[in-house]
This record gives structure tokens, C-alpha cells and sequence, in this order.
């Protein structure tokens, strides 16, 4: 079986990989590609991308290709994908805002779970950009990051609040009026990050 990191061809090993050898591969390609400060993106067997859990759980293949991303395209992709992704939740505040002060359904209350969970990762997302370009809130605009994100935390869990007691009305205000503005407070820090990834950082 032949080994590749990127086009480089690393080893031509014999007969099938058991799950450790192939979970030691895995691990010592991570290790490689961390020495240049990449990361792996993909797996391929034979030319099929698989998942992690399938690659470690795989029979068989000719040939195992590690493909890598650089820190700087990996946060560069994470904010654009970011970036795409934040009119459709403002929008879907709105939505869900509109269908509670409609009328009371299951399809809403779905639709808000989705919006939480896009939240936070929109807040992950961040986070871990930073962490990545190895920079701080204070080095971002006006610095105030950390305070616009916990702001927005603290907003969400609040607005959530009246949910508990079917207050459905007052739950669509406060996603209309206190959660929206703040995730569109957000929204300027995820344009200023990737200027920084996808330009000055290296």
C-alpha cells in the first residue's frame, strides 16, 4: 500500500493495515503536517474520501493519501463558510420570531433549536480562529470581541427563558430585539478575522 502526504509519497507499505497501523499512520501524519503548521483535511483510499471512523475501520486499498490545509487556508475557509452562513440565521430569527407570534408549533421551536446550535458555532468558529492565528480580541478592531460574544451568550440564554413557561409572544420579542441585533454585532469580527487570515497573517 502505498503512503502519500499531499503529492509526496511517504511509505509503500505490504499487505492490509490493521487498526492500530493505520490509526499510527493517522496520528504520525498529523504530527508531519503539524511540523509545517497544516492540518489534515482529507483522507483518501484509492481516491474516495472517507471520514476518520471509516478510514480506522477500512479493509483493504492500494493507497492512502493525507491531504493537508495550511492554518491560514483552514481559517480563511471556516470565516468564509462563516460569513455565508450569517444572513440565513439573521434571517432565521426572524422566521422563528414571526411563527411563535403566528401561532404555537413544534416546526418553530425546531427551527430555534437549529438557530442555538448555529449560534454557537458561529461563536466555536471564532474562537477557535483566533486561537489558530494566534492573536487575541485586543489585536481585532476595536477589541471588543470577547465582550460582543459574551454579550450575545448571555442575550441567548436569557431570550430563552420565557420558553420554559410558554411565553411565546415574549420569546419572539427578545429573539427579534435583544438576540438579532447582537448576533449582527457579531457579524463585523467575523469580516475583520478573515480580512486578517486571508491577508496580513501568514
Amino acid at each position: 500500500m502505498r503512503v502519500l502526504i499531499d503529492d509526496t509519497e511517504w511509505e509503500n507499505l505490504e499487505g492490509e493495515l490493521l487498526e492500530e497501523e493505520r490509526r499510527g499512520l493517522l496520528e504520525r501524519a498529523r504530527k508531519e503536517a503539524a511540523k509545517d503548521r497544516r492540518f489534515i483535511r482529507d483522507i483518501l483510499v484509492d481516491g474516495k474520501p472517507l471520514q476518520e471512523e471509516a478510514f480506522l475501520s477500512m479493509k483493504g486499498g492500494l493507497e492512502v493519501k493525507f491531504v493537508t490545509i495550511s492554518v491560514k487556508e483552514l481559517v480563511t475557509e471556516s470565516l468564509e463558510e462563516t460569513q455565508r452562513y450569517m444572513p440565513a440565521l439573521l434571517d432565521g430569527i426572524n422566521l422563528v420570531a414571526d411563527r411563535l407570534e403566528e401561532k404555537y408549533d413544534k416546526d418553530a421551536l425546531t427551527l430555534l433549536q437549529q438557530i442555538t446550535e448555529g449560534i454557537g458555532w458561529v461563536v466555536k468558529v471564532l474562537h477557535n480562529s483566533l486561537l489558530l492565528l494566534g492573536i487575541t480580541d485586543a489585536d481585532l478592531g476595536d477589541g471588543e470581541l470577547g465582550t460582543t460574544r459574551e454579550r450575545l451568550l448571555q442575550v441567548l440564554e436569557g431570550a430563552l427563558s420565557p420558553l420554559e413557561e410558554g411565553k411565546f409572544f415574549e420569546l419572539a420579542y427578545r429573539l427579534r430585539e435583544e438576540v438579532e441585533p447582537a448576533l449582527s454585532d457579531l457579524r463585523r469580527y467575523v469580516d475583520e478575522l478573515l480580512a486578517m487570515a486571508s491577508g496580513e497573517v501568514q
